[in-house]
């Protein structure tokens, strides 16, 4: 079992959520894995939630 540091991003797009992901804390590559995930419509904010920073518990066999 491994413990991950994770923050949870959301994107907006003329004040409508559009999208949300989770992330590793120490990842450099926000904004193109939100890219590459959802697609966002051109003029789209990624908006960090980072009061809602938690661990997230991964299972491996």
């Amino acid at each position: 079992m491994e413990l991950w540091n994770v923050e949870l991003w959301k994107i907006f797009h003329h004040g409508r959520l559009i999208g949300s992901f989770v992330v590793p804390k120490d990842s450099k590559a926000v904004a193109k894995t939100a890219m590459e995930l959802f697609n966002p419509p051109k003029g789209a904010v990624l908006i960090p939630f980072p009061h809602l920073k938690s661990l997230m518990v991964l299972e491996r066999d």
